[in-house]
């Protein structure tokens, strides 16, 4: 049986591939994403904002990988071009075997002060 950490692990490893096939795959039909400042529902739009961040990873160190049957909780170091080590956490739900939801977070400081934002 696969659970959700296992599903969830799979997801990562597909985004640190750029394998946007794999991390779609992971994906139910109605999946609902939600990371800061975004909400997100259907494959369809999931697919479009994976396939603009993936081209940027260049490093994830995963720090721990909880999970059950049906949902994972992971916490990880994501390297991207243009903010290194950004701690993040995701949260998600496995219905069937695929991601039906999934929940982000991280600290948008470091992307705030690239865009010359005021909560630098």
């Amino acid at each position: 049986m696969t659970t959700a950490r296992d599903v969830a692990l799979a997801w990562l490893d597909a985004r640190l591939a750029h394998d946007l096939d794999a991390v779609i795959g992971h994906a139910a039909d109605d999946i609902v994403y939600d990371a800061p400042g975004v909400h997100l529902a259907g494959k369809d739009a999931f697919r479009k904002a994976e396939a603009m961040f993936l081209p940027m990873i260049s490093g994830v160190t995963v720090i721990s990988a909880l999970g059950d049957d049906t949902s994972a909780l992971l916490m990880y170091s994501i390297d991207t071009a243009p903010v290194p080590g950004n701690t993040t956490g995701a949260h998600l739900t496995v219905t069937d075997g695929k991601i039906s939801t999934l929940r982000v977070v991280y600290d948008q400081t470091p992307f705030a002060a690239l865009r010359g934002g005021a909560d630098q």
